[in-house]
């Protein structure tokens, strides 16, 4: 009998496996959701706020991270995206992402002597892209 349980659980668990896998790949299809392509706020970024939504930009680099810039000369983070690959940066680019606004720069801080560090406001929210896919331009 111990011989058939060595045999049966690693079967069992493929199995089990397999339709885990095939019904997570099922949810994750059916959840794409629809991008918006936005004119990089010629009427304010609220029209794109909070969706997934598609920017054609230049691609620069700040001290904050990768950024494009909007038409107003605002910029728009990538999330968690440090800098651009050498062969983006300075070109046209086309950045999908959801549009967000956000504390996402450290806060200036003040030390014992009084000196200031670099870093925004406490109440400075910034445009930040999350989950960006990026490419250049064609």
């Amino acid at each position: 009998m111990k011989n058939k349980m060595y045999i049966i659980i690693p079967i069992v668990l493929v199995v089990l496996v397999s339709i885990c896998w095939y019904a997570v790949k099922n949810v994750n299809s059916s959840k794409k959701q629809e991008v918006s392509s936005c004119p990089i706020f010629l009427n304010g970024p609220d029209q794109c706020l909070n969706k997934v939504s598609k920017i054609n930009s230049i691609a620069k680099n700040a001290k904050g991270g990768a950024v494009v810039v909007a038409d107003d000369g605002s910029l728009i983070y990538l999330k968690n995206v440090v800098a651009w690959p050498e062969n983006m940066l300075g070109k046209k680019v086309s950045v999908t992402g959801l549009l967000k606004k956000e504390q996402y720069l450290p806060v200036a801080t003040t030390d014992l002597n009084g000196a200031v560090s670099q870093g925004a406001t406490e109440k400075q929210l910034d445009l930040v892209l999350e989950d960006a896919k990026f490419e250049l331009s064609k």
